[in-house]
Parts: C-alpha cells; sequence; structure tokens
C-alpha cells in the first residue's frame, strides 16, 4: 500500500488542476493494470473513449499523445518551458491552449496546462505495455491525496482537506525540490553490507534502477569484499 501527500512539484507549466468528485469526498478502488511495474489506469479524455495512461510520480505535468491532442481537436502552441519525466530527451513538447478533463470512475480532474507529445519512441522504450496515450503526472498528486494498493491493483483518491489515515502503515520522510520527490532508503546486495542512497519516487519507473556511478562504486566494493554481485546485468536495474 502507497499513499501520497501532496506533492510539491514545482518543474511544470503553471496551471491549476482540480479533482472532482461524482459522490461525496473520494473516488475508491479504481481498477487499474499493473504491467512491468507501471500502474496503467484507463482514462477518458474530454469524453472519448477510455485509453491507456501510465501513472508517473516523476512527471511533471499530465501528457497525451500529440496524435490524440491533434484527433480531438485540442489547440496546440510549442512549449519552451522544459519537461521532467519522459526519458532524457523527451520529444518537441505542445501545449494545450483549451482545458482539458482527464475522468476516471466516480472522479475528474481537470487541468488547463497540459503538455502533448508524440509518445512513438515512449512506446517502444516500455515493451510490453499496452498502447500508451498519456501520463498523469504532478498535477493529480497536488490535487488529491493517492492511495495506490498494489495486491489488490487498485486506485482510490481523496479530497486532502477532509482525508484522515486509518491503517497501520509507517510515514517515510521524503524531500522535495523543484523537478523530484526523493526519499533516503537503504540497498544491501547479497551478503553485502546496507548502503544508504538517495532515490526519486517515480511510479512511472516499473522498477528499482540506480544511476551508473552509484552503481559502479558499490558494485566493485561487493565484489572486492563478498564477490556478491556477480553477474549484475550492465544497466544496473534491481527488482
Amino acid at each position: 500500500m502507497f499513499v501520497t501527500p501532496l506533492l510539491g512539484v514545482a518543474s511544470q507549466p503553471g496551471g491549476v488542476a482540480g479533482v472532482r468528485f461524482a459522490a461525496g469526498t473520494s473516488a475508491p478502488d479504481i481498477p487499474f493494470d499493473l504491467v512491468d511495474g507501471r500502474i496503467v489506469l484507463h482514462v477518458s479524455v474530454n469524453g472519448t473513449a477510455p485509453a491507456a495512461f501510465i501513472l508517473d510520480t516523476g512527471a511533471s505535468a499530465n501528457v497525451v499523445s500529440l496524435r490524440d491532442a491533434r484527433s480531438t481537436g485540442l489547440g496546440l502552441v510549442p512549449w519552451t518551458g522544459g519537461f521532467v519525466g519522459i526519458g532524457a530527451s523527451p520529444p518537441d513538447v505542445s501545449l494545450a491552449t483549451d482545458a482539458v478533463t482527464f475522468s476516471l470512475p466516480g472522479v475528474t480532474l481537470s487541468d488547463s496546462h497540459t503538455l502533448a507529445m508524440s509518445l512513438d519512441e515512449t512506446r517502444d522504450c516500455l515493451g510490453p505495455a499496452p498502447d500508451i496515450h498519456g501520463f498523469l503526472g504532478a498535477p493529480l498528486f497536488r490535487a488529491a491525496i493517492v492511495k495506490i494498493d498494489y495486491a489488490a491493483k487498485r486506485l482510490s483518491l481523496y479530497e486532502p482537506r477532509t482525508y484522515r489515515y486509518r491503517g497501520n502503515g509507517r510515514s517515510v520522510p521524503i524531500e522535495m525540490d523543484a523537478t523530484y520527490t526523493y526519499t533516503m532508503v537503504s540497498i544491501a546486495a547479497k551478503k553485502g553490507a546496507a548502503v544508504r542512497a538517495k532515490l526519486v519516487v517515480d511510479t512511472g519507473a516499473g522498477a528499482l534502477s540506480l544511476t551508473k556511478q552509484f552503481a559502479a562504486a558499490h558494485t566493485a566494493a561487493a565484489c572486492r569484499n563478498a564477490r556478491a554481485w556477480r553477474g549484475m546485468r550492465k544497466r544496473r536495474t534491481f527488482r
């Protein structure tokens, strides 16, 4: 179970997004698919048929595919303000000049600053994931409390002003800057000593990934001391 607080991500187009619940102050038990570690939701954009979107805490804005934006008649202008969250070199980005609504069962997210970009290369990178039409990112996490039940594959959204957590979960300290949300963890290989690491909280990553520099430094130490990490994959990704 994973419950997010309000995430204040500043690297976004600067609009205001809001949620509207169909009833009360929550939208519980929204089903999702878990594909290669990524949460895939079925989202309706401006009343269109639901399509696959990835829930991504690492994306600094909500994103729709450029193809869908054009087919639905969204007004678009070039966006030069930068974007974080989809690859190291994202394609050219446009800003939707029209308000966009993202609908899930029991709740609608309205966003006046949605980005549009080609997702063709992103689809290629995602492997077995379904045909992805967009990403729900930081605006959703700023507008609502998000509870993710990975075991049950259910997502629940709550009004922040009335939400009260009731459960046996642990609170994990986080740190936020203008781009990402971080947390400190301990990582230990088999027979190796634990190492402290500062990681980005990113539900769109699909796996626990370490930077090349971090992995190389601690792999070398582990191999010298215990030969514990023999056969590590070149991409230094741990599941």
